[in-house]
């Protein structure tokens, strides 16, 4: 794939800047631009970023030695705030191993950026080190017996030009040495990057999609778009994809075509389906993560992106729209497959509570502020001062 500059001249720009220029492009129709950008963000967001160890023979082993009972203080004090701790663990037993590679398929107002932005900007987390830490760095290598740590974000892929861009750019950098990897599809297919993905690590890599309930998921998308345009109506609605989103999430489909609950549809086969309430089985999910990749505990707002309520007028409106789509079968399928999503579909006996089992957590950990701020700090400490 041959990258070439956008001719916006630009200097020293931030690999985050090609994204949004891509985003200008698109905006006004110039899909080769945006293309041309999108693919710049891709390599340089990163696509690999590789960090060489220098030297841990200075490391205590007593950081090593710490368990979930070590920070009891700490947690139980954690309860009262508006914060999550997910534990990371550095060693997994058999049957909780293989959760470095992950595709997460997200639906348009799903929640699911309480899932997904720690894990995102916690694996930029060696980027974060070298700028700073540098003990912590050391850690981190010690902590996964590596000397070189590969690691693949793109943030969310949210349109067909992009995720174009981001398939090419993975195809011209394969390498099986990646350490592990979080891959976004928002609201567009997935199929293409889980299979560009898997061709570049040369391994299967997991499947997750997050739902929540259909109508609560409708009103939300209705009273965004009014917040946007307060002109928007049920035509503009019907004229979306947001009609049945779930259900077209699970099969892979975003065609415009009528969907229909008799055909026979093929899905992505996901390895997991949560619901956005489930916070137990969202910090599994995460742990799975963190732990698979050597990276350090989290500890992060408990909800992230949360939308208020708009007026009373406006939310009598969205009531009235939603009331009028949902009786013209416009989530009929999204209801369907929500009331009949089993409700475990991670692996056996593999729940928070038996993650939680495991030995040894991480000797650091990133802490994310509301602000948006990022701490990175020893684990120990936590157990010894509790907020």
């Amino acid at each position: 794939m041959q990258h070439l500059i956008p001719s916006t001249a630009i200097l020293n720009p931030t690999p985050s800047l090609y994204r949004d220029i891509g985003d200008k492009y698109l905006s006004k129709g110039n899909e080769v631009s945006a293309y041309r950008a999108y693919g710049l963000h891709a390599v340089n967001y990163p696509l690999y970023r590789e960090h060489h160890l220098k030297d841990s023979a200075n490391l205590k082993c007593s950081s090593y030695d710490l368990n979930l009972s070590d920070l009891r203080p700490f947690l139980d004090n954690l309860k009262n705030t508006e914060y999550v701790f997910v534990p990371s663990f550095l060693s997994l037993k058999p049957e909780f191993q293989g959760w470095n590679n992950t595709v997460f398929v997200h639906p348009t107002k799903t929640g699911g950026t309480t899932y997904r932005d720690p894990l995102e900007q916690t694996i930029r987390f060696p980027e974060l080190l070298r700028k700073g830490l540098q003990t912590g760095l050391e850690f981190l290598y010690h902590c996964s017996g590596k000397d070189i740590l590969r690691f693949l974000s793109h943030g969310s892929i949210n349109n067909d030009v992009n995720a174009k861009a981001v398939i090419d750019a993975l195809s011209a950098y394969r390498s099986k040495d990646i350490t592990g990897s979080f891959l976004i599809a928002h609201g567009i297919k997935a199929n293409g990057l889980i299979n560009a993905l898997e061709e570049s690590v040369q391994n299967k890599v997991k499947k997750i999609l997050i739902q929540r309930d259909p109508r609560k998921r409708l009103a939300s998308i209705i009273r965004q778009s009014i917040k946007n345009n307060p002109d928007y109506g049920l035509r503009e609605i019907q004229n979306t994809l947001a009609d049945n989103s779930l259900f077209r999430a699970y099969i892979d489909d975003y065609s415009t075509q009528e969907l229909s609950s008799s055909q026979r549809h093929k899905n992505l086969q996901f390895d997991c389906i949560f619901d956005v309430t489930d916070d137990t089985r969202m910090k599994c999910l995460q742990s799975l993560f963190l732990s698979s990749n050597y990276l350090p505990n989290i500890i992060y707002p408990a909800k992230v992106n949360a939308g208020g309520l708009a007026s009373m007028e406006d939310e009598t409106r969205i009531s009235k729209l939603a009331e009028q789509l949902i009786g013209d079968g416009f989530i009929r399928l999204d209801e369907q497959l929500y009331s009949s999503t089993p409700p475990d579909m991670l692996e056996k006996n593999c729940s928070f509570n038996s993650i939680s089992d495991q030995k040894n957590i991480h000797p650091l950990t990133c802490t994310f502020d509301k602000g948006g701020r990022i701490q990175i700090g020893f684990t120990k400490k936590l157990g010894l001062s509790p907020m």
